[in-house]
């Protein structure tokens, strides 16, 4: 069984120190998430590099809000939405790999 986990990366320029890794995004089983425009480039204030296994649609996403009402947002956390839903296939796809696979 895969035991993936989706780890959002960007936290704005101020933090993109060298483009580090996270902690959490280095851990076996985990993806780390970059988010990109509808250009298909890197988003401003996403993070890249080694970390990020995985970039997805992240820039002016509308999703479901908190007051019964859409929202529309960009970040690495509306990409890892994206790619949980491409992980799921890919399980589906491969029922065999196991969470060491990259």
């Amino acid at each position: 069984m895969i035991g993936r986990q989706c780890a959002r990366r960007g936290r704005g320029p101020r933090d993109r120190a060298a483009s580090r890794p996270t902690t959490l995004s280095t851990h076996l089983g985990v993806v780390g998430v970059g988010a990109v425009g509808q250009d298909g480039l890197v988003w401003e204030d996403s993070d890249f590099g080694p970390g990020v296994m995985l970039t997805a649609p992240g820039v002016h996403i509308k999703s479901a809000g908190a007051t019964k009402s859409y929202r529309q947002a960009s970040g690495t956390s509306d990409a890892a939405a994206y790619v949980s839903g491409a992980a799921a296939l890919l399980r589906a796809t491969f029922p065999d790999l196991t969470a060491g696979h990259r």
